[in-house]
């Protein structure tokens, strides 16, 4: 569809406001109309030269925004993001649609991590108290990612045409990115405190090369699995395609 520009950017508060911002994002999700995407990430950024100086070696609450109904809308929307903290970073400003991808400053080159999923049927006060006890010390000794991303919208509604697109009753999903043992195991405490949110649910794209058929099978509505199998089955039935989230093929009865 055509897009030309938006108003988008990030927001970088101090880690120690974590608590005020993340309940504050959650608030202020409710208002937010389809126009407004948002996600928000607790982490912890490397002392590296290319950072500006106010985000080296810190740990913040990475708030993202892309907004498309305008810059004086966006403007009015932010006000109450702007107003929890003083961010260390603000960026959010109007871009060019082909900037998009600047929005989460993702590293330019590959890094090597693990990174699991799961979709939140919601984000209640709860769910953010659990949250935060586990993921700040997640991040703050480990050297963890934890993001949360506010679904909803269209993704919500029933498609025009028949699609494999699942989690269409979440709305958030939950992502956890980090290396080594001990994030492992935090992430593990982590997701088990975020359970009662769950959809039972996992996001396709935040899987890792160890997860299962079973966890890729999660990825996507029962009917939709069995359907995908079925024609799997048909076209590659001896699982060529297999390098990737594999879909394998269904059985012969």
């Amino acid at each position: 569809m055509p897009l030309a520009r938006l108003y988008g950017g990030a927001l970088f508060f101090p880690g120690e406001t974590a608590a005020r911002v993340v309940c504050g994002w959650r608030e202020w999700l409710a208002s937010v109309p389809e126009e407004t995407t948002s996600s928000l990430a607790l982490l912890r950024l490397p002392d590296e030269p290319g950072l500006p100086d106010p985000l080296r070696g810190r740990f913040v609450v990475h708030v993202r925004i892309a907004h498309v109904g305008g810059t004086e809308s966006g403007e009015r929307l932010l006000r109450p993001l702007r107003s929890l903290a003083t961010p260390l970073v603000d960026d959010v400003t109007e871009m060019p649609y082909s900037a998009v991808a600047t929005i989460h400053r993702d590293p330019p080159g590959p890094l090597a991590y693990h990174e699991h999923s799961m979709m939140l049927r919601e984000l209640d006060v709860a769910a953010v108290g659990a949250l935060l006890d586990q993921a700040v010390p997640a991040v703050a000794e480990h050297g963890a990612v934890v993001e949360v991303r506010h679904l909803g919208g269209a993704l919500a509604r029933p498609p025009a045409v028949r699609s494999a697109v699942g989690n269409r009753d979440a709305a958030f999903s939950l992502m956890f990115l980090a290396s080594g043992p001990a994030a492992i195991a935090a992430r593990a405490r982590l997701f088990a405190a975020m359970a009662p949110w769950g959809t039972g649910g996992v996001y396709l794209n935040f899987l890792s090369g160890a997860d299962t058929a079973g966890d890729v099978a999660r990825a996507y509505p029962a009917d939709a699995w069995g359907r995908l199998r079925a024609i799997k089955a048909v076209h590659d039935p001896q699982n060529l395609f297999r390098i990737n989230h594999n879909i394998s093929p269904a059985e012969a009865s």
